[in-house]
């Protein structure tokens, strides 16, 4: 099933959010809403990043018109897709440079794989810094958003030592 227009414009949107967040400013990055060929791409064939070199900066951020999987389709998630290539961009420096000095360039595209995958599961997960009732902070191994906190403090719930310090300190940061 394509890709709609809306959808490659929320594409857009959401990876100018992450650019300016990472502070990758620096790159020259236009948008593609294209069929692909996924045979010479080892991620998914719903997004890529194409960038040549370091010096230039520059990039085209693509988003499938057609899935190679319509399996896929339910489980599209633009706003991760987005932070995803983004995160291509983020780490391009790491491949291009790796490439240059004779190593397999296979490795270091799984290392930079693995580095997205991280911080999806991290930065991306616990942390939308454009949505307020997103933001969790981890205490104890739970995750609290501040409208969690604030019903449990209501509601009279048992919080415990360290949920309460949390809360506390982002109190006084508030006021």
């Amino acid at each position: 099933m394509p890709t709609t227009p809306e959808e490659f414009e929320q594409f857009k949107a959401e990876c100018l959010k992450w650019i300016k967040y990472f502070g990758l400013t620096d790159w020259k990055v236009r948008f593609s809403h294209e069929e692909g060929d996924s045979t010479n791409r080892t991620d998914s064939s719903v997004a890529w990043t194409k960038a040549n070199g370091t010096e230039n900066r520059a990039a085209v951020l693509c988003l499938n018109k057609m899935s190679d999987d319509d399996d896929e389709r339910p489980f599209l998630d633009i706003k991760l897709t987005a932070f995803h290539e983004v995160c291509e961009l983020l780490t391009w420096p790491l491949e291009h440079i790796g490439t240059c000095r004779y190593v397999q360039p296979e490795e270091f595209t799984e290392a930079r794989h693995a580095l997205i995958r991280r911080l999806e599961n991290t930065i991306f997960r616990d942390v939308d810094p454009f949505n307020e009732d997103r933001v969790q902070v981890s205490v104890s191994g739970q995750y609290l958003s501040p409208n969690m906190m604030t019903e449990l403090i209501s509601s009279h719930k048992e919080l415990t030592h360290d949920q309460k310090q949390v809360f506390q300190k982002r109190q006084g940061q508030e006021g």
